[in-house]
């Protein structure tokens, strides 16, 4: 095969950031809706040129600018390579959905371009070590939301519920780590029709909390994680509360306590906050069949809010990215 003739394609699950209680450290991906991005390779010269974007929603079709290209630029002079890639985007997620779309194009781009190194005889280490793919779309993030946050691009990248922080690198070879999750957990996400940019929600945010806020959160967040870990449903429920995030958001939800309320009220509902920057929302439920419930619920006092909305129903734990083989 030709070089000019590889093509490989990836696809990048959505995920929910913060999950509640741990802003900007914890994330949680979500099965089944995500990004696919294609790339082939440019043999012949070193541009990075975005050929397509499959989307209902205008996105930036400047490869300095999008966050899938963003990231393989950011690989590219890093590798130092000689190549550039022809670039084609499905986006499967909806823009300023609070799903963590501009992560899984970022996370899938770099994937993609994996796959490709892995079927050239190139000098590029192979297979890249995942903390490095993980580094080059943080970039990409960092153009969506105007810093590198983790949240959203290590469960797109790694699967699973994660924690992960910049402050890591700096003293640990790995920054990003795997939570256990209780067997028989759904993640139930309902995304109402209306747009949050995550660059004006974080805007809007206090830029300082008073100790005992900080101290109540840190043990929540410190509750919930063990409860992961130990499968006590108990301490997930008690700990499913943020109380300083949300309370600074939620007004840029249509109806959110009403939904709120009748989410929790359903039995079965461990938690419910806001996905990431708005405007979906999560519930972590016991069963399935309580997610049904709750999915529900939601979508009908959205309904009646009169918001339409879309709801997703998740395995727990849901795989992170992966990549298929294709040809031109």
């Amino acid at each position: 095969m030709k070089s000019r003739d590889l093509t490989y394609r990836a696809f990048a699950p959505a995920s929910i950031g913060n999950v509640g209680v741990g802003f900007d450290v914890l994330g949680l991906a979500l099965e089944g809706v995500g990004d696919t991005v294609e790339l082939t390779l440019n043999s012949g010269t070193r541009e990075i040129l975005i050929e397509s974007i499959f989307t209902e929603n205008k996105i930036p079709a400047d490869p300095k600018q999008n966050t899938a290209t963003a990231a393989l630029l950011a690989m590219q002079k890093d590798l130092n390579l000689s190549y550039g890639f022809r670039v084609r985007i499905h986006k499967g997620i909806p823009l300023g959905s609070g799903m963590g779309g501009s992560a899984a194009s970022a996370v899938a781009a770099v994937v993609a371009a994996a796959g490709i190194f892995r079927r050239l005889k190139s000098r590029v280490q192979n297979p890249i070590p995942m903390e490095q793919l993980f580094t080059y779309a943080l970039e990409g993030e960092r153009i969506a939301a105007g810093s590198a946050h983790p949240d959203n691009v290590a469960p797109s990248l790694y699967g699973g519920l994660t924690l992960s922080s910049s402050q890591f690198s700096t003293s640990l070879a790995k920054s990003v780590f795997h939570i256990s999750i209780p067997s028989g957990i759904v993640c139930v996400l309902v995304h109402p029709d209306v747009q949050v940019e995550t660059k004006q929600a974080r805007k809007i945010l206090r830029p300082e909390i008073s100790l005992k806020s900080y101290v109540e959160q840190s043990s929540l967040l410190a509750g919930f994680v063990l409860g992961c870990m130990t499968s006590n449903f108990g301490l997930i429920s008690a700990s499913l509360r943020d109380q300083i995030i949300e309370p600074q958001r939620e007004h840029l939800i249509p109806a959110f306590q009403d939904v709120k309320n009748a989410a929790m009220a359903i039995p079965g509902c461990l938690g419910f906050s806001i996905s990431g920057s708005g405007p979906s929302v999560f519930a972590l439920a016991k069963s399935r069949t309580a997610g049904q419930k709750i999915a529900q619920e939601i979508q009908k006092r959205f309904k009646i809010a009169g918001v339409t909305s879309t709801a997703y129903i998740s395995r727990l734990p849901a795989p992170g990215a992966r990549g298929f083989k294709g040809e031109k």
